[in-house]
């Protein structure tokens, strides 16, 4: 798997767990439907610009050695 991967599943991992607190306060009544979906909404938004950023990670570069004596 590689990095810009691995990365991207990480990312959308851990925006999963942070609305667990989002839908902990609304089940409790501290928070409104509404004040709940904007914070849900500004993490989704977070989660697909952090996403976004792994494309630009750089990917591994494979060097092949080779035996210069081999002519």
């Amino acid at each position: 798997m590689s990095a810009p991967q691995t990365f991207k599943r990480m990312v959308a991992a851990t925006g999963l767990l942070l609305v667990i607190p989002v839908a902990v306060q609304l089940i409790s009544g501290t928070i409104t439907p509404l004040d709940a979906g904007i914070r849900a909404l500004v993490l989704f938004g977070g989660v697909i610009v952090a996403r976004r950023l792994a494309n630009f990670t750089p990917s591994p570069v494979m060097v092949i050695a080779t035996d210069p004596d081999s002519d």
